[in-house]
Protein backbone atom coordinates (compact mmCIF):
# COMPACT_ATOMS: atom_id res chain seq x y z
CA UNK A 1 0.00 0.00 0.00
CA UNK A 2 0.93 3.69 -0.93
CA UNK A 3 2.00 5.95 1.53
CA UNK A 4 -0.38 8.18 -0.11
CA UNK A 5 -3.20 5.38 0.34
CA UNK A 6 -2.51 5.00 4.15
CA UNK A 7 -2.68 8.98 4.72
CA UNK A 8 -6.09 8.48 2.76
CA UNK A 9 -7.10 5.49 5.28
CA UNK A 10 -5.45 7.72 8.29
CA UNK A 11 -8.33 10.34 8.15
CA UNK A 12 -10.57 7.33 8.90
CA UNK A 13 -8.10 6.17 12.20
CA UNK A 14 -7.26 7.53 15.70
CA UNK A 15 -3.73 8.18 14.65
CA UNK A 16 -1.93 11.41 14.13
CA UNK A 17 0.34 11.77 11.01
CA UNK A 18 3.95 11.31 11.86
CA UNK A 19 6.75 13.26 10.06
CA UNK A 20 8.47 9.49 9.84
CA UNK A 21 7.13 7.54 6.80
CA UNK A 22 8.25 4.22 8.60
CA UNK A 23 6.56 5.11 12.30
CA UNK A 24 3.85 5.89 9.94
CA UNK A 25 3.36 2.85 8.17
CA UNK A 26 3.73 0.57 11.48
CA UNK A 27 1.85 2.73 13.41
CA UNK A 28 -0.90 2.25 11.33
CA UNK A 29 -0.35 -1.18 10.41
CA UNK A 30 -0.76 -1.85 14.29
CA UNK A 31 -4.50 -0.06 13.74
CA UNK A 32 -5.82 -2.12 10.82
CA UNK A 33 -3.46 -4.94 10.27
CA UNK A 34 -3.25 -4.67 7.06
CA UNK A 35 -1.86 -8.01 5.92
CA UNK A 36 -4.27 -10.57 7.47
CA UNK A 37 -5.31 -14.03 6.80
CA UNK A 38 -8.73 -15.69 7.69
CA UNK A 39 -8.55 -18.97 8.43
CA UNK A 40 -12.54 -20.44 8.76
CA UNK A 41 -13.56 -23.61 10.72
CA UNK A 42 -16.83 -25.40 10.71
CA UNK A 43 -18.28 -27.51 13.17
CA UNK A 44 -22.23 -28.83 14.46
CA UNK A 45 -23.42 -29.55 17.94
CA UNK A 46 -27.47 -30.69 18.58
CA UNK A 47 -29.20 -28.84 21.68
CA UNK A 48 -32.01 -27.35 22.53
CA UNK A 49 -33.21 -23.98 24.22
CA UNK A 50 -36.56 -21.99 25.33
CA UNK A 51 -36.93 -18.27 24.83
CA UNK A 52 -38.80 -16.03 27.11
CA UNK A 53 -39.65 -12.94 25.09
CA UNK A 54 -40.13 -9.30 25.89
CA UNK A 55 -44.26 -9.54 25.79
CA UNK A 56 -43.97 -12.45 28.66
CA UNK A 57 -44.59 -15.69 26.40
CA UNK A 58 -42.06 -18.34 26.27
CA UNK A 59 -41.11 -20.12 22.95
CA UNK A 60 -41.75 -24.17 23.96
CA UNK A 61 -38.40 -26.58 24.58
CA UNK A 62 -37.09 -26.96 21.23
CA UNK A 63 -33.96 -28.56 19.45
CA UNK A 64 -31.89 -27.16 16.21
CA UNK A 65 -28.71 -28.78 14.64
CA UNK A 66 -26.44 -26.32 15.28
CA UNK A 67 -23.87 -25.17 13.46
CA UNK A 68 -20.70 -22.83 14.90
CA UNK A 69 -18.16 -21.33 12.29
CA UNK A 70 -15.35 -19.34 13.88
CA UNK A 71 -12.89 -16.78 11.36
CA UNK A 72 -9.61 -16.94 13.23
CA UNK A 73 -7.14 -13.92 11.83
CA UNK A 74 -3.60 -14.62 11.21
CA UNK A 75 -0.90 -11.50 10.58
CA UNK A 76 1.88 -13.62 9.80
CA UNK A 77 1.86 -17.09 7.99
CA UNK A 78 4.29 -19.55 10.27
CA UNK A 79 7.51 -21.37 9.30
CA UNK A 80 5.54 -23.65 6.61
CA UNK A 81 3.59 -20.80 5.54
CA UNK A 82 0.33 -21.19 7.68
CA UNK A 83 -1.72 -18.83 9.38
CA UNK A 84 -2.74 -21.49 11.85
CA UNK A 85 -3.18 -25.10 11.51
CA UNK A 86 -7.15 -25.57 10.52
CA UNK A 87 -6.98 -29.34 12.61
CA UNK A 88 -5.59 -27.58 15.89
CA UNK A 89 -8.72 -24.85 15.84
CA UNK A 90 -11.22 -27.45 15.14
CA UNK A 91 -10.19 -29.29 17.76
CA UNK A 92 -10.33 -26.64 20.08
CA UNK A 93 -13.95 -25.87 18.77
CA UNK A 94 -14.54 -29.35 18.92
CA UNK A 95 -14.11 -30.63 22.11
CA UNK A 96 -15.82 -27.40 23.61
CA UNK A 97 -19.27 -28.00 21.85
CA UNK A 98 -18.65 -31.68 22.41
CA UNK A 99 -18.00 -31.02 26.18
CA UNK A 100 -20.44 -28.11 27.25
CA UNK A 101 -23.02 -28.45 24.59
CA UNK A 102 -24.04 -31.21 22.68
CA UNK A 103 -27.15 -33.02 23.78
CA UNK A 104 -28.03 -30.58 26.02
CA UNK A 105 -30.54 -28.07 27.13
CA UNK A 106 -28.81 -24.48 26.87
CA UNK A 107 -31.16 -22.96 29.45
CA UNK A 108 -29.04 -25.14 31.59
CA UNK A 109 -25.84 -24.33 30.92
CA UNK A 110 -23.69 -22.16 33.07
CA UNK A 111 -23.15 -18.37 31.86
CA UNK A 112 -25.33 -19.24 28.70
CA UNK A 113 -29.40 -19.69 29.65
CA UNK A 114 -29.65 -16.20 31.78
CA UNK A 115 -31.49 -14.20 30.55
CA UNK A 116 -32.12 -16.67 27.17
CA UNK A 117 -29.53 -19.04 25.61
CA UNK A 118 -29.85 -16.49 21.92
CA UNK A 119 -27.67 -17.00 19.11
CA UNK A 120 -26.46 -14.21 19.83
CA UNK A 121 -25.53 -14.69 23.65
CA UNK A 122 -24.16 -18.24 22.45
CA UNK A 123 -21.70 -16.60 19.81
CA UNK A 124 -20.54 -14.31 23.08
CA UNK A 125 -20.32 -17.60 25.11
CA UNK A 126 -18.34 -19.23 22.63
CA UNK A 127 -15.85 -16.20 22.45
CA UNK A 128 -15.43 -16.07 25.44
CA UNK A 129 -14.20 -19.22 26.02
CA UNK A 130 -12.15 -19.71 22.86
CA UNK A 131 -10.91 -16.40 22.14
CA UNK A 132 -8.10 -16.40 24.87
CA UNK A 133 -7.36 -20.03 23.77
CA UNK A 134 -7.11 -18.59 20.01
CA UNK A 135 -4.78 -16.34 20.86
CA UNK A 136 -2.38 -18.46 22.76
CA UNK A 137 -1.70 -20.41 19.97
CA UNK A 138 0.81 -18.13 18.57
CA UNK A 139 1.73 -14.48 18.77
CA UNK A 140 -0.47 -12.48 15.76
CA UNK A 141 -3.16 -15.21 15.80
CA UNK A 142 -7.00 -13.99 17.13
CA UNK A 143 -10.40 -14.92 17.47
CA UNK A 144 -12.01 -12.53 14.77
CA UNK A 145 -15.63 -13.66 14.52
CA UNK A 146 -18.01 -16.62 15.84
CA UNK A 147 -20.90 -17.31 13.44
CA UNK A 148 -23.86 -19.42 15.12
CA UNK A 149 -26.91 -20.78 12.68
CA UNK A 150 -29.78 -22.12 14.28
CA UNK A 151 -31.14 -23.55 10.69
CA UNK A 152 -29.75 -23.33 7.70
CA UNK A 153 -31.84 -19.68 7.22
CA UNK A 154 -31.15 -18.04 10.84
CA UNK A 155 -27.62 -17.24 12.06
CA UNK A 156 -25.85 -14.46 13.70
CA UNK A 157 -22.43 -13.51 13.59
CA UNK A 158 -20.06 -11.72 16.89
CA UNK A 159 -17.26 -9.87 14.96
CA UNK A 160 -14.84 -8.83 17.57
CA UNK A 161 -12.75 -5.64 17.89
CA UNK A 162 -9.05 -6.07 16.44
CA UNK A 163 -7.83 -5.65 20.55
CA UNK A 164 -10.52 -8.12 21.49
CA UNK A 165 -9.23 -11.28 24.57
CA UNK A 166 -13.01 -11.91 24.10
CA UNK A 167 -13.48 -11.83 27.83
CA UNK A 168 -15.12 -8.78 27.31
CA UNK A 169 -17.64 -10.20 25.76
CA UNK A 170 -18.56 -13.11 28.70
Amino acid sequence: MTVKALRSLARYAIIPPLADEGRFRERLSEQFLLTMYIVRVKDTFCAAHLLAFHDGTVEPLHGHNWAIELAVACATLDAVGMGVDFSVVYALLHELLDSALDHRNLNHVDGLGTPNPTSENLAQWLAARLGPRIAALRPGVFLQAVSVWETEQYGVTLELPLTSTAETHA
